[in-house]
């Protein structure tokens, strides 16, 4: 395939050459728009597909073992220089846009396949199903990455210049070409006899030329390569060029955070905790891809709490994924019914990295200790002030916690606390439980005295305010050892355990929006606190993706402070408001448009320059015709897979508002009324379905809070599978 489609059989097609349809769908269309004047007809034939994909019932059908085949004409697009081709686009799509309306393209994926692919484009074909196009990041599926393999060479004997060999390798397989070119050039400075004639130096020189851009990826790359080879203060320039452009580079927060603390890795501990303890039970607060849960082994029992949990690595044990927060999991009673009376062997608390919450996991965890239990924490060796803040500022988040091992030196001395330095954030170790009557009082007072602490207070001294040891395996595990010797597990007292006080007071709820909300030293803002779980439930997957997102109505600013924060660097906030003074509450990242919600020509002119929304968030005026008028004017608008919130809908209730129970006109009742398009495929012709039907995927109602996800619906089927 060609560049600009590379794996189309499951990925948008970029380049449309050969359209086949029937004569009356091309006159339904009015066949090609000759007024794309441009040479080579600039955007002419993806214009064509997209208006022919938008017939109904409309389907992209793939010919297989056919081909076209590109002339040399010029160099008007594919044989065009990179830079020429950048030039291109911009002037084909604002043709394209003066033609149609402002706005992005529509790539539309095959969904059907006709002929047989000869034998070699088989492997092609296998790549495509779990890897996304080219210069995008490769796809996961199974556990597994597909990506562009680099070329096998022998390793060179210099062990510098094999160590670079090694990172450029990787690099490649990301796809961050021009990286992995230079850190080969670096090898080749270092043994430049046997990479002399490297052809993966070429190769990935070649491909640099796609991605001319040196981006934070880049930086920390080099960064990485550096450190490798011990030169660490070129490390640590390149790590800060990174930081410099993106702030949440992940790689260039980790970095020079392991200059400071060098050995095994938190994982690489966790898997021989796991296997030298082995523990009858493990329980983790926070799961990332699962990666430490493929280190628990049969017949160990793992149970994992997180909300929004993201499994690809491979289990190799009966393990519980709990998709909750730890708090709602504890409170419901969901560790007593999973435990069924056994104590939890091992504890790993690696969830929001806040104080707050960390000081509740421990308490809720230590409930269901033992003797032989072991307690870890994740993250309490974290001192740079970047990641350490709370609510997060970076996407390299570590937050607080260092305040837990303050606290438990403070108010649990019988307690043997003690911090892994390893690298990055350290892994704290809490052993020595069920030594006498528990008493949570403590709990209430730590948070009160240590919730305000500031780093300053431990980083004249780290290693003492963090009980930090060294790196090392044989005394970490004597220690241990010594610890759990004779102590062996013990049933808890269930009726004590039901009994436990429930005092402890709840500084945060969970989640990032809760806790900048109830962290909030910016702008004002009014919000039921019922209302955050909601947001995090239907905004999560946007969150740094730079999503367009509209809020109807702006108050004091506060929020659209707060929705810039959750959704990350790139996100485009549009705040609607008619109170001309909200003007002074833009920034870099928003934008406040002036009018009445109500307004189509204000609400087009958002449109307009924004194009596709992803989200809107409508807490303006609350009056019924406004609410509907917004929502039949916008919800066009929102983009195939986007979100529509309504919220303060108890005003539908409210007369003063133009509401009432079951009022016609006001807006609950709209929504009951879209209850009854959603299901139209099956009310037996009473009423059509319409475009509401065939892009709304679900409704969902929350108390004060109505929720509409779009989602393209296909041909509504039913089967029947198993035997008679």
């Amino acid at each position: 395939m060609d560049e600009s489609s590379v794996d189309p059989w499951f990925s948008p097609i970029a380049e449309a050459n050969a359209l086949f349809m029937s004569r009356d769908n091309w006159q339904a269309i009015d066949g090609m728009d000759e007024r794309f004047g441009h040479p080579g007809g600039g955007l002419v034939n993806l214009d064509t597909l997209e208006r022919a994909m938008g017939l109904p019932h409309a389907k992209l059908i793939l010919t297989l073992g056919e081909a076209t085949f590109h002339q040399l004409h010029g160099g008007v697009s594919t044989n065009a220089t990179i830079e020429q081709q950048r030039k291109n686009w911009t002037a084909w799509k604002a043709e394209r846009d003066a033609l149609r309306g402002p706005g992005d393209l529509t790539l539309h994926v095959p969904s059907a396949f006709v002929g047989s692919l000869p034998q070699s484009i088989l492997p092609h074909l296998a790549r495509a199903t779990i890897a996304t196009p080219f210069r995008a990041a490769p796809a996961v599926a199974a556990g597994f990455r597909a990506q562009l393999m680099p070329l096998e060479e022998d390793v060179p004997t210099d062990h510098t210049a094999a160590t670079l060999v090694g990172l450029a390798k990787g690099q490649f397989q990301l796809g961050n070409y021009r990286a992995a070119a230079d850190i080969l050039r670096m090898a080749s400075a270092t043994s430049p006899v046997e990479l002399g004639a490297s052809r993966l130096l070429s190769f990935a020189g070649i491909l640099a030329r796609h991605d001319p851009v040196r981006d934070a990826a880049y930086f920390t790359a080099i960064g990485d390569a550096y450190l490798a080879i011990g030169e660490n203060e070129k490390a640590e320039v390149q790590y800060r060029r990174a930081l410099d452009l993106n702030s949440n580079a992940i790689g260039a927060h980790t970095g020079p955070a392991g200059m400071r603390m060098e050995g095994p890795s938190y994982h690489d501990w966790l898997e021989r905790l796991y296997a030298e303890l082995k523990p009858d039970i493990v329980m983790e607060i926070g799961i990332c891809n699962g990666m430490s849960l493929s280190s628990i082994k049969a017949p160990t029992l793992a149970i994992r709490i997180d909300p929004n949990p993201r499994i690809t690595a491979t289990l190799s044990a009966e393990t519980h994924i709990v998709p909750e927060t730890s708090d709602a999991f504890f409170e419901r009673g969901g560790a007593d019914a999973l435990l069924a009376g056994r104590p939890v062997a091992i504890g790993l608390i690696d969830g929001l990295h806040s104080f707050d919450q960390g000081l509740r996991d421990f308490a809720n965890l230590e409930r269901h200790c033992d003797r032989g239990s072991v307690l870890l924490l994740h993250g309490a060796a974290a001192l740079d002030e970047a990641p350490q803040q709370v609510p997060p500022v970076t996407q390299f988040h570590r937050g607080d916690v260092w305040k837990l091992v303050s606290a438990l030196r403070a108010f649990r001395s019988e307690l043997d606390v003690f911090t892994i330095a390893t690298p990055g954030t350290g892994l704290t170790v809490v052993a020595g439980f069920g030594g006498g009557r528990y008493d949570r009082s403590w709990i209430i007072e730590a948070g009160k005295h240590f919730a305000n602490m500031d780093s300053p207070e431990i980083e004249a001294n780290p290693a003492g305010a963090l009980c930090l040891v060294a790196n090392e395996w044989e005394p970490v595990i004597a220690r241990l050892k010594t610890n759990l010797a004779g102590k062996k597990s013990r049933k808890p007292r269930s009726k004590q355990v039901a009994a436990l006080n429930r005092e402890v007071e709840e500084v945060t709820m969970g989640g990032f929006l809760h806790q900048y909300f109830l962290n909030n030293s910016g702008k004002e803002m009014y919000k039921w606190m019922h209302y955050f779980d909601v947001y995090e439930r239907h905004f999560e997957r946007f969150r740094n993706r730079q999503p367009v997102v509209v809020e109807i109505g702006v108050y004091k600013g506060g929020s659209l402070e707060m929705w810039q924060a959750y959704f990350g660097e790139g996100a485009r906030i549009v705040g609607v408001d008619i109170d001309p003074a909200c003007k002074t509450h833009e920034s870099e990242q928003i934008e406040i448009f002036i009018g009445s919600q109500d307004d189509p020509d204000l609400l087009d002119r958002v449109v307009e320059k924004y194009g596709s929304i992803d989200i809107v968030i409508d807490d303006g005026s609350h009056i019924m015709d406004h609410v509907i008028a917004t929502f039949e004017h916008l919800y066009q608008h929102v983009q195939p897979n986007g979100v529509y919130l309504v919220e303060d809908t108890h005003t539908s209730y409210w007369e003063d508002y133009g509401g009432g129970l079951r009022r016609p006109g006001s807006f609950m009742e709209f929504v009951k009324g879209k209850l009854d398009e959603i299901n139209a495929h099956h009310v037996r012709g009473e009423m059509p379905a319409n475009a509401f039907t065939n892009s709304t995927n679900s409704i969902s109602i929350y108390d004060s809070i109505v929720v509409f996800e779009k989602r393209p619906q296909a041909k509504r089927q039913s089967l029947t599978t198993g035997k008679a």
